[in-house]
């Protein structure tokens, strides 16, 4: 996850920065720039914001420089650092921003923060952010197409806000209405290559959002428009982009239930990447090669996860394997005593973004189907990571942790993020995580009251949730 905020943050210094409004203004920051970009690789990074807050800087530059900052926020793993700069730069845009234009950034910025929030568990105030663009946003000059290019995203960020915080009528009610007016827009002239990204992002915004049963048929176009897309010009980096990530999140989606559409889809997609390639042979940018390098490193990446997800298909039905307990943390459970129990595994670590996005469902879970016969067991090793009071998070250790201290920060973890279930830790040669098919956490495992496995999940969201508490109400119904 760390990886990927980092590459959203990389992506939207280049797409969201727009030109400086004259050579005079370059010239006029550039020494003070130049500190900035030393103190950041200094490692002064409130030295560099300070410098930024105080310097007569075009806002653009700004932006760019703010997001300098909060990528290396990330990259030290310092995500909370990074959420309060990125809001700080939203409310700057929002009190400073004049024209359409100044408005680019800000559904990126918001989309950020989301995800940022997964991981610091500080939830940012998106849908106030939203509304105050949008109300700004009426009140400009400018044309429907520069209109549009702003607010289209906004609404997007919004509707997975109010997705996220349970709204989901509401959400379904916006992408309904944003899926109408992007199907309404021109796609010949000027403004039709800019609209038909408009209804890409519609329609990827929009398919986790809307009823299921309408779900199908956005994919399908989604995926057909794409591909006209590249077809019609594979040298756009636009269609590129978007190609790919709406391939990429097909295989996804298809991985879990379907493996093997999921290879097809895979193949389709690397066969693009080759004629992508190739049309591409005498464009020398480096930005372009590392794009796809990056594609092709994901689409492998992706290979690996649809071997794993065969891998899942046979072990569901077949006998759980055993539990390999070198210690517990937060409670203790007689393993002979499961039989007869519902058991959700959840294999996860201290470091890991997505895994703590999974506990407040861990929580509901406990709290719903607990007294049902539901037992969670956590699963986790040892990272060498302790605990920091101040900070109230877990830090990788600088000198080796000694069992007792690791567990002790462990308690403190579970405790803080108020989990009442237990979790195991396992030996260092264990082949528990083998056994279970372990590639990627959070790894989730519902095993029957027979001791059968049911359901195997990878990754957090909305759609692993459902399935999981779906699977464990089921198994909870059935006989022993």
């Amino acid at each position: 996850m760390r990886t990927l905020l980092v590459g959203f943050l990389a992506l939207a210094t280049v797409c969201c920065s727009v030109p400086l409004s004259s050579a005079q203004d370059t010239d006029a920051a550039g020494g003070d720039r130049q500190q900035v970009l030393e103190l950041i690789q200094a490692g002064s990074f409130e030295e560099a914001v300070k410098l930024i807050d105080e310097g007569d800087f075009p806002r653009p530059m700004a932006q760019m420089l703010y997001r300098q900052v909060m990528n290396a926020y990330m990259q030290k793993g310092n995500v909370g650092a990074a959420q309060e700069l990125l809001e700080k730069n939203i409310a700057q845009t929002l009190d400073r921003a004049t024209r359409p234009v100044d408005l680019l950034s800000i559904g990126n910025d918001i989309r950020l923060s989301m995800m940022l929030s997964q991981q610091s568990g500080k939830q940012g105030d998106v849908e106030s952010w939203v509304d105050a663009a949008m109300a700004k946003l009426a009140a400009m000059q400018g044309s429907d197409s520069e209109k549009n290019s702003v607010e289209f995203p906004l609404a997007f960020a919004k509707m997975t806000a109010l997705r996220g915080g349970g709204k989901e009528e509401q959400a379904a009610a916006l992408a309904d209405e944003y899926l109408t007016r992007a199907h309404a827009l021109s796609f010949e002239g000027q403004e039709g290559e800019m609209n038909r990204n408009l209804l890409v992002s519609a329609l990827t915004s929009s398919l986790d959002v809307v009823a299921a049963d309408k779900q199908p048929a956005i994919m399908t176009e989604l995926r057909e428009l794409v591909t006209a897309n590249i077809n019609n010009d594979p040298k756009n980096l636009m269609n590129i982009s978007s190609y790919s990530q709406t391939m990429m999140m097909l295989v996804n989606r298809l991985q879990g239930d379907q493996p093997d559409a999921a290879e097809q889809a895979l193949a389709e997609l690397r066969e693009m990447l080759e004629t992508i390639t190739e049309a591409n042979a005498d464009n020398e940018d480096p930005a372009l090669k590392r794009m796809l390098d990056n594609l092709n490193r994901s689409a492998a990446s992706l290979a690996g996860r649809i071997e794993a997800a065969k891998k899942f298909a046979k072990l569901i039905g077949s006998p759980a394997p055993a539990i390999d307990a070198q210690y517990w943390v937060h409670g203790e459970v007689d393993l002979e005593g499961l039989r007869g129990k519902v058991v959700l595994l959840d294999f996860w670590a201290v470091w890991c973004g997505p895994c703590i996005a999974t506990f407040p469902h861990l929580r509901h879970l406990h709290e719903e189907y607990a007294d049902d016969g539901l037992q969670i067991i956590g699963v986790t090793r040892k990272y060498n990571f302790q605990w920091d009071d101040q900070a109230g998070r877990a830090v990788r250790a600088e000198e080796p942790q000694a069992d007792e201290d690791e567990l002790a920060m462990l308690e403190k973890f579970i405790t803080h993020h108020e989990l009442q279930h237990p979790t195991i830790v396992t030996p260092e040669k264990t082949t528990m995580n083998a056994n279970y098919g372990v590639s990627g956490i959070p790894h989730a495992v519902v095993i029957d009251k027979k001791g059968v496995i049911r359901l195997v999940k990878v990754g957090s969201g909305d759609e692993n949730a459902k399935a999981i508490e779906a699977t464990i109400q089921q198994c909870l119904q059935e006989e022993g």
